[in-house]
């Protein structure tokens, strides 16, 4: 991630075009960096999964079988298997059109994907085995592949798609943060906690010695 951040920022500053020098002949830098990504998915992947293999070895973590742990590709392979077959088997080759737009669609479905993920794992719930903002995805890139529209329809279809899921991702990570910071009674950008009125306190105040009288019981 912070390679990729540095990534971002160098284009940035200096433009594509400091990813044009050549390191060989023939070869750019940016050649070298597409396949340093590609090294370190297949590092990566099977590193992974021998962790997994570890974990049940020695009995640490939740132990769950083999399907539940592998649970999370699912959503992975069910966004990347429309994505790249809009992108081969476009009529128009519609990538070529806006690249920029068609890779920052994918990149803000993916970065959903894996929020939902973070936040299942932070609640000790079970991944989802599909996300619905793949919905619209499929419904679009099949409604290209079949009936080939002319290359300004399938500009405006992307458009309006990648629109909606930025507002849809937006929207998602507006209220996680609302939600845990309603659950840690914390305000958002702020270190003060709000002031509890009296009729919150003492209910908070008899929440607590009830649990405590419970447990005491226990004991």
């Amino acid at each position: 991630m912070m390679t990729s951040m540095c990534i971002f920022l160098v284009t940035a500053v200096g433009g594509s075009k400091v990813w044009q020098v050549y390191v060989a002949e023939e070869f750019p830098l940016s050649g070298l960096l597409e396949i340093s990504l590609y090294l370190s998915m297949f590092v990566s992947t099977p590193m992974s999964l021998y962790r997994l293999w570890i974990a049940r070895k020695d009995g640490v973590g939740p132990m769950l079988n083999y399907v539940e742990m592998n649970r999370p590709f699912l959503p992975l392979v069910a966004l990347f298997v429309p994505i790249t077959c809009w992108a081969v088997l476009s009529p128009q080759q519609v990538i070529d059109e806006d690249p920029r737009c068609f890779f920052f669609l994918t990149g803000t479905l993916f970065s959903n994907v894996c929020c939902r993920l973070v936040v299942r794992q932070m609640t000790n719930t079970q991944a989802e085995s599909f996300n619905w903002l793949l919905a619209p995805l499929y419904f679009v890139s099949s409604m290209v592949l079949i009936t080939a529209p002319s290359i300004e329809w399938e500009v405006a279809l992307l458009r309006t798609l990648t629109t909606c899921v930025t507002l849809a991702h937006i929207h998602y990570a507006v209220c996680v943060v609302w939600q845990l910071a309603d659950h840690l009674n914390i305000r958002v950008f702020s270190i003060r906690k709000p002031v509890l009125d009296v009729s919150e306190s003492s209910a908070i105040l008899a929440a607590d010695t009830s649990q405590d009288g419970s447990e005491l019981l226990i004991d």
